[in-house]
């Protein structure tokens, strides 16, 4: 199981840069949240993970299988950290 789901937790993604030339991860997330982008984070995988819903930042939608499939085919495009 995916342990991306740790990226749903505030302030998790800070000091994530690979360097030129791509910008850090914080900013590349906060422009694509202020652009209307949604972050959905997998619950089976929290669980896996033992994260709870109370951890992930309150912008970010805890999401099914379901879900994640609709999300999936009715998006416009996408921003994935894994």
């Amino acid at each position: 199981m995916a342990a991306g789901v740790r990226l749903g937790k505030p302030g998790h993604a800070d000091g994530l840069d690979i360097g030129d030339p791509f910008r850090p991860v914080p900013e590349l997330m906060e422009d694509y949240l202020e652009a209307g982008g949604r972050v959905a984070v997998c619950g089976a995988c929290m669980e896996h993970n033992d994260v709870s819903e109370a951890d992930i930042d309150d912008r970010f939608a805890v999401v099914d299988a379901d879900e994640t499939v609709d999300l999936t085919m009715d998006a416009q495009g996408g921003f994935q950290i894994t």
